[in-house]
């Protein structure tokens, strides 16, 4: 069974060789302490390792786009869900392009998929629209998708990735 350190680094090595570019991978943590700083819960070891030593920071990876500490900060200062969803104890860690927040839950260490269309500046609406109490079990009910932890979603990136890949791979000078 492959760590969540090794399937990142598959990840972005993959992702890299499709994309023809690379990041320098990791940051250091203390560069998003004005957003740590905000939760209600200190980041687990595992996520800051990851991010220390592994992240591909703000680069697109099949299906996720990775945050790196800027992105981070930005999302949380000024962007939902990203708002609000820091003082709940959800860190946003990446993008699906799309307009939905990959962010991970300091408590319960799962990764939630937020779409931003539920979160406003009067807090959060249900499906339907109903006003709902921002409380960490609300977000995760507005959630489309979620992974009970990052190394299952750096597995389902590896899936989404090879999709891609053999996309490319049936139409090697990229003409449709």
């Amino acid at each position: 069974k492959m760590s969540a350190q090794v399937k990142l680094e598959e990840l972005a090595q993959r992702g890299f060789a499709l994309a023809g570019e690379s990041v320098p991978l990791g940051f250091e943590v203390e560069r998003i302490t004005a957003t740590t700083d905000r939760m209600p819960v200190r980041l687990d070891q595992e996520l800051v390792t990851l991010m220390t030593n592994s992240w591909p920071a703000d680069f697109f990876l099949g299906a996720l786009e990775f945050f790196g500490p800027d992105r981070i900060n930005v999302e949380h200062a000024e962007l939902y869900p990203g708002l609000t969803v820091v003082e709940q104890g959800f860190l946003g860690i990446g993008s699906d392009g799309a307009g939905s927040l990959f962010s991970y839950c300091v408590a319960d260490r799962r990764v939630y998929l937020l779409p931003s269309e539920y979160f406003t500046d009067d807090g959060l609406r249900s499906h339907a629209w109903d006003k709902l109490e921002t409380t960490p079990e609300n977000i995760k009910l507005l959630a489309d998708e979620s992974w009970e932890s990052l190394s299952v979603l750096f597995d389902w990136a590896l899936i989404e990735l090879q999709k891609l890949e053999e996309t490319t791979d049936d139409d090697p000078e990229g003409d449709e």
